[in-house]
């Protein structure tokens, strides 16, 4: 509050519109950006869409003179095709990890600056408009202040793969696909016999608006005729890879039972996805956090749609039985006795520097990792994180939908699936201190392989579509 007050005693810019670079120099400081001397530094601020925003374009007027038009930067037209990746969901995929922490750690070289063969086509600002559509090099800081996975994503799959790799980010924090995402609902629907197939029809047509929840699936939409016009338009050839989708804590109270509500719905928008880019791409998903009744929508939604996989690792476990204290991004759930550390996860890769040393078991590793962006309090990715994250996405579809690729050796023993699996419970059992496992809510009679041949058939999917 008190960044913001003293942002309100700021006075408009004089006339001549010139940077106030010590104004914005002190506003940086006192919200905990380090080594900000400017507006040129903090410009990437200049499209935000609330009031700081709004200010910042008042103190550095010519900075963000041009504030919703990114100039974009495409690959080069050589003929070679970049494998495209749709990413979308809510706050882990939007991510709040910060470029300095990555920027300045050794560790993560490769992360700095413009990653090879890799780009991101998106939005800039905290919910994107329509005019700050935008392609360039992939970076930590190409979107904002702040990253979710498709930094390590992009530079994983391109080193794994060799391949010119892009990711279409739209993602929007605190949203569900029983409403926001719903392909279905009044405000994610226009007149399909009047639409045209452009993006400009619809940004004339179909009342997007950025700043609601409501109308994701809509904006989305847009956003991809947005991207497949713009590399038209540039000769250049693409080809849809993947879904990345990082979603499910918006969903854990809705529907009777939760697990099949949210798996239908989830099913729902990918194969309303996969019609709208055109192609029945494979899907990997995350984001049920220790829940077991999302884990199990999940894994009913992958049986509905298929080629689709949820992937989670077992860093703690929760048996929602056992108490009423829910775990999401503002409460681990701390001292309750339905939750369960997995000590032997945080001893392999580390401790958050902001867990104190009397949460910890006894003999606990020295080593630090930076899980959380604020413990406890904000328990969304820092950037080790968010790092581990994208990679290990990146890993898991590398494995389960890339054919004749192998996964080197030293990314297998980095991934969190791989070393910390998450196993549904064996029957009678349930999470525990020695029992890390998700309790699979699925009726028995579901609990089947939907996708091999003769289920399809039965479903009606045609067979010369298997």
């Amino acid at each position: 509050m008190l960044a913001i007050n003293i942002l309100l005693l700021y006075s408009k810019p004089s006339v001549g519109c010139q940077d106030d670079d010590e104004k914005i120099a002190k506003f940086a400081a006192m919200r905990g950006y380090e080594g900000v001397t400017g507006c040129s530094d903090f410009s990437r601020a200049c499209a935000l869409n609330n009031r700081v925003g709004d200010k910042l374009r008042e103190v550095c007027c010519e900075t963000c003179e041009d504030y919703g038009n990114v100039e974009s930067i495409y690959p080069p037209n050589d003929g070679e095709t970049v494998q495209v990746f749709l990413l979308a969901g809510q706050s882990e995929c939007t991510g709040s990890a910060d470029p300095d922490d990555v920027n300045s750690d050794p560790k993560y070289s490769e992360l700095h600056g413009d990653i090879d063969g890799v780009w991101f086509a998106g939005y800039s600002g905290r919910v994107g408009s329509v005019d700050s559509f935008f392609v360039q090099p992939m970076k930590a800081d190409v979107a904002g202040l702040r990253f979710g996975p498709e930094v390590s994503f992009g530079e994983r799959y391109h080193k794994i793969t060799g391949e010119r790799v892009l990711i279409l980010k739209y993602c929007r924090g605190g949203t569900n696909v029983h409403t926001h995402w719903n392909p279905t609902t009044a405000a994610n629907t226009w007149d399909n016999d009047e639409d045209d197939g452009t993006a400009l029809w619809m940004s004339e047509n179909a009342e997007l608006d950025f700043q609601s929840k409501e109308s994701l699936y809509k904006n989305m939409v847009y956003t991809i005729r947005r991207f497949t016009e713009a590399f038209d338009e540039q000769g250049l050839f693409f080809e849809w890879k993947g879904i990345i989708w990082v979603q499910g804590n918006g969903d854990s109270r809705e529907g009777d039972p939760i697990w099949k509500t949210f798996g239908e719905n989830t099913a729902q928008l990918w194969d309303a996805l996969r019609d709208t880019i055109g192609v029945s791409a494979p899907i990997i998903d995350q984001g049920s956090s220790t829940k077991s009744q999302l884990k199990s929508g999940k894994e009913y939604a992958t049986q509905i749609v298929c080629q689709a996989k949820d992937i989670e690792w077992a860093r703690s476990a929760n048996d929602e039985d056992a108490s009423d204290c829910v775990v999401g991004p503002g409460n681990p759930c701390l001292g309750e006795n339905n939750t369960y550390i997995n000590p032997d996860f945080y001893n392999y890769y580390g401790y958050d520097p902001q867990v104190p040393e009397e949460l910890k078991p006894p003999g606990s590793t020295n080593k630090t990792f930076h899980w959380w962006k604020n413990f406890p309090y904000d328990m969304h990715s820092a950037y080790e994180g968010m790092i581990l994250k994208g990679r290990t996405l990146a890993n898991h579809f590398v494995l389960e939908f890339t054919d004749g690729i192998d996964l080197p050796s030293e990314f297998a023993e980095e991934d969190a699936v791989l070393q910390f699996p998450w196993p549904a419970c064996e029957a009678g059992t349930s999470p525990g201190e020695d029992n890390f496992c998700w309790i699979d809510q699925r009726d028995e009679d579901l609990m089947i392989d939907l996708c091999d041949e003769s289920s399809l058939l039965m479903r009606g999917v045609p067979k010369v579509c298997l």
